[in-house]
């Protein structure tokens, strides 16, 4: 896989003062052990980005073959669940780091931007962001602050913590295909859901974030994600029920997405829904685990036995965590 332009989401402690410039130097080029990469293939940058996206003292950056460029996704381990939820943001002590290549460049990166969560109150009109950018040999911190042009595209984003996220949730154009994280993790947010039925549906207000409206047992919803190493997952649930709707009965099956491809069948997980008190009062349950034993795509479906309640749950995500060896 070539170098691409990559966006870095690091997490420092929250405690601990924000890395210096040698620390950050270090991060990058430690990006491919240290953080955990998103997308398992370079995705295409829109063209506009490209030409923006450059040091502040620098020159813009030509037209023509050059204006384009493509985008790998990292994050650090345990930080990477703000990528998947419109609404959520990213913990103080985030960093995220783009690396920056020519679509048609097999060669070095030729810049680094990103960015690092900073105390409360450092910057509230961008989120308390600071903005930096390196050169493409991670040799030398080139800018680092307040950084108004950038800030001038993340305002775009305010509502998504003034981070696009547009790698991992849909927007104007199609996100790319759900893949495995580098360190295993599969998350399947509600965003990006397929729903079959009458009356299940995403609900986008902050408030809710969610698969709601499952009030007919025969409607489910299913994601299809791309896995790069199988193994052997912890299932886990994040759903919320409100009172007197408990302990409908759900399945979540794992099969091939191609069907020439099927391993020998998987059983489905079974688990009752809790009733957490209110249908956005969201707790993460583990369900069991599910051995996946090929690479490739493959789809999860979650189908209600029963709705013993007026509706089953509100299912706000699905996550993969890999069984240690």
């Amino acid at each position: 896989m070539r170098p691409a332009i990559i966006l870095l989401a690091a997490a420092i402690s929250a405690t601990a003062a924000p890395p210096d410039d040698k620390a950050l130097l270090a991060l990058i080029r430690d990006r491919s052990k240290a953080l955990d990469r998103v997308t398992a293939a370079p995705v295409s940058m829109d063209h506009l980005t490209a030409l923006d996206c450059r040091a502040p003292s620098g020159p813009p950056v030509p037209t023509g073959p050059h204006k384009d460029a493509l985008l790998h996704l990292y994050v650090s381990n345990g930080h990477h669940a703000p990528l998947f939820d419109p609404w959520a943001k990213f913990p103080e002590g985030t960093v995220l780091l783009k690396e920056k290549l020519p679509a048609k460049d097999d060669g070095p990166p030729t810049l680094f931007t990103g960015m690092i969560k900073r105390e409360k109150g450092f910057w509230p009109e961008l989120g308390d962001w600071e903005f930096f950018t390196a050169d493409g040999n991670a040799a030398t911190i080139t800018s680092r602050g307040k950084t108004e042009t950038c800030a001038a595209c993340h305002t775009d984003y305010k509502d998504r913590d003034f981070v696009s996220k547009r790698i991992t949730i849909p927007g104007d154009a199609p996100a790319p295909e759900l893949t495995q994280l580098s360190s295993g993790r599969v998350v399947l947010h509600s965003v990006r859901a397929i729903v079959s039925g009458k009356n299940l549906r995403y609900e986008p207000p902050q408030n809710k974030n969610t698969l709601g409206f499952w009030t007919d047992p025969a409607d489910s919803a299913s994601w299809t994600f791309s896995i790069h190493t199988p193994g052997k997952f912890d299932v886990e649930v994040v759903q919320g029920c409100g009172k007197g709707s408990g302990d409908a009965l759900v399945e979540v099956s794992f099969a091939p997405f191609e069907a020439d491809k099927s391993p020998p069948p998987i059983a489905p997980l079974k688990f009752n829904v809790k009733d957490t008190g209110h249908f956005q009062n969201f707790v993460p349950r583990s369900i069991g685990t599910v051995t996946l034993p090929t690479a490739g795509l493959w789809t999860v479906t979650v189908q209600p036995r029963s709705k013993p309640g007026p509706a089953v749950m509100d299912l706000q995500s699905i996550n993969l965590s890999p069984v240690p060896k």
